[in-house]
């Protein structure tokens, strides 16, 4: 393994997301829309842990609670399959779950990775892209190696992030997130 890579992008970014922006002032942060055309792949089936999606409608603010609980998981047990399909076409999210796969596929794992999201504001919004940001206040975490040590260590806290919503299919998916700088 590489620790400090390990540590650049788990630590970092409180074992929460891949680092695809910050900066110094919160500045909307928008990527283009692919085309929505249809896929011969269809989306990965949820696991068995998966929180399930609420009959009705769910908000903006409860989706990004069941992705981030969902991102946890996915830290937890190395299975990405949920995580990625709640996302669209988001590189910073794929980004974070090729890290955590090839932590477990290396034999490795994510120990204590938790916490819990605060002040959820919408703070803009660029065509159906909806901007959101949130606080996650996260408990101390480890990345554990195949042979046991402890490869990198994160010591928890306090975090804003940004990310980018757009509807699909009655829910929806995470197109972006970013830390925001202190």
């Amino acid at each position: 393994m590489r620790p400090h890579r390990l540590l650049a992008t788990l630590g970092a970014l409180a074992l929460t997301c891949s680092l695809a922006a910050c900066s110094d002032e919160p500045q909307p942060i928008i990527e283009a829309t692919p085309s929505t055309g249809p896929t011969s792949d269809p989306p990965p089936s949820p696991t068995p842990t998966a929180t399930p999606v609420p009959d009705e409608p769910e908000s903006a603010k409860e989706f990004i609670r069941r992705w981030q609980a969902t991102t946890f998981n996915m830290q937890n047990t190395g299975d990405t399959a949920e995580y990625l399909s709640l996302t669209d076409n988001c590189s910073s999210c794929d980004a974070l779950a090729k890290e955590v796969r090839r932590i477990y596929e290396d034999g490795g794992s994510v120990v204590d990775a938790a916490g819990d999201v605060s002040s959820i504001e919408r703070v803009g919004k660029v065509g159906a892209v909806l901007i959101y940001e949130f606080d996650l206040e996260s408990d101390p975490s480890r990345v554990i190696s195949s042979d046991g040590k402890v490869e990198s260590r994160f010591t928890g806290g306090s975090s804003t992030f940004q990310l980018n919503l757009v509807p699909i299919s009655g829910s929806w998916a995470v197109q972006r997130i970013s830390r925001l700088a202190s």
